[in-house]
């Protein structure tokens, strides 16, 4: 019974924390003297050379309450949630407030906010039990019952048709994990792809997702080529399906996990739930896993395949690393985005890129909230 209780504490802490800070996972630095294997040569490096467009620390005249959720629409539209204040926000390519939406609660449009996704000329406010979809102006237009726990959405491919699976490779007895391709207009499901979980993997309780260190499925859509690219994020495995989930090609790359200490686990959980007795805290620590993902995010950008990698485990995390392929697999540059005069990423996906724009979600060490717009230079 004992045990029966941890975990369901683990659960409701890690949906906690996924359903209000799902992406302020708390850091700590890697091992001293810690090395990554495979480590690209100067001549593969990118210079991103990023430069500021604007800054904001605000909505109009109105203070930021928890902004989170960072996501980027068509003609560079921004999108960003407040969890304080229970709605989220529009604002356009050159950071003008545009209006609020997607207000959350008891009687409003949306129960309980989730994540955001944005594709074309959409955008959906995934709920607990709904797929809220908008026009990109934050319109209504329709509702969809989905449990977002065990059918999270993956990539949309067009405002009928999109994949969803589990959102944590955790607590799936069955040792798989299926990628299923929804049709809202047939009502029909349809198998892609089944993702085998490892050993550690099936040992994993059931819980919320801790962002770079829960094992996720992830996957992008690449619409010029209608290619979906997907992997499990605990392994360095790309691969390379078209519409119908036929594999046509994959690609991997030999890496060391980063390893995430007993401590660092408890500090993190301990952060947002300082109310647990410490007994409870190193439980929980205990069933969660023991090194990083390789990565948090995958997205064709550009005719380009970006990989947004985690290479350490630190509350002020200042840097992105981003390994950047071509469409068919081939490595071509590792780049990193540095970020300035102390500031730092408030959320391990507070950061954004769309053509040869990049978005980040910063705090500085006074914790002041701003979101700032650069231009970067991209392959072409």
């Amino acid at each position: 019974m004992k045990k029966k209780t941890i975990i369901f504490l683990l659960f409701l802490a890690t949906i906690d924390i996924s359903a209000r800070v799902i992406n302020n996972t708390e850091f700590e630095d890697p091992h001293p003297g810690q090395t990554l294997t495979g480590q690209t040569p100067e001549e593969t490096t990118w210079n991103f050379n990023q430069q500021i467009v604007w800054v904001i620390d605000k909505a109009g005249n109105e203070d930021f309450g928890r902004p989170g959720e960072p996501r980027i629409g068509n003609k560079d539209i921004l999108y960003l949630h407040d969890f304080d204040k229970k709605f989220s926000y529009i604002f356009d390519a050159q950071g003008k407030f545009i209006k609020k939406f997607a207000y959350e609660g008891e009687n409003q449009e949306v129960s309980r906010y989730m994540n955001c996704f944005t594709f074309g000329e959409y955008v959906v406010i995934g709920a607990m039990d709904k797929l809220h979809f908008y026009t990109d102006d934050g319109k209504m237009i329709k509702s969809y019952s989905n449990n977002i726990f065990m059918r999270f959405p993956l990539t949309f491919i067009n405002k009928a048709e999109f994949l969803v699976a589990p959102g944590a490779l955790s607590g799936l007895p069955a040792g798989t994990a299926e990628i299923t391709k929804v049709n809202l207009e047939s009502g029909k499901d349809i198998k892609f792809a089944e993702v085998k979980l490892n050993e550690e993997e099936k040992a994993l309780p059931p819980g919320g997702v801790i962002l770079g260190l829960t094992p996720q499925i992830l996957a992008t859509y690449d619409d010029i080529n209608e290619r979906i690219y997907y992997c499990k994020n605990s392994e360095y495995k790309i691969y390379i399906a078209d519409l119908n989930g036929n594999i046509l090609n994959s690609f991997e790359k030999e890496l060391e996990r980063i390893n995430v200490s007993l401590d660092a686990r408890k500090e993190h959980l301990r952060f947002f739930l300082k109310d647990r007795p410490d007994e409870t805290i190193t439980t929980m620590a205990k069933g969660l896993p023991g090194e990083l993902a390789y990565f948090h995010n995958i997205q064709v950008n550009n005719g380009f395949l970006y990989i947004f990698r985690m290479t350490e485990f630190s509350r002020k995390c200042t840097k992105q690393e981003i390994d950047i392929y071509s469409l068919d697999g081939k490595f071509l540059y590792n780049g990193t985005i540095q970020f300035e005069n102390g500031l730092y990423l408030k959320t391990v996906n507070g950061i954004q890129i769309r053509g040869n724009s990049l978005y980040a979600l910063l705090l500085n060490n006074n914790g002041k909230i701003q979101i700032v717009k650069y231009k970067i230079d991209i392959p072409n």
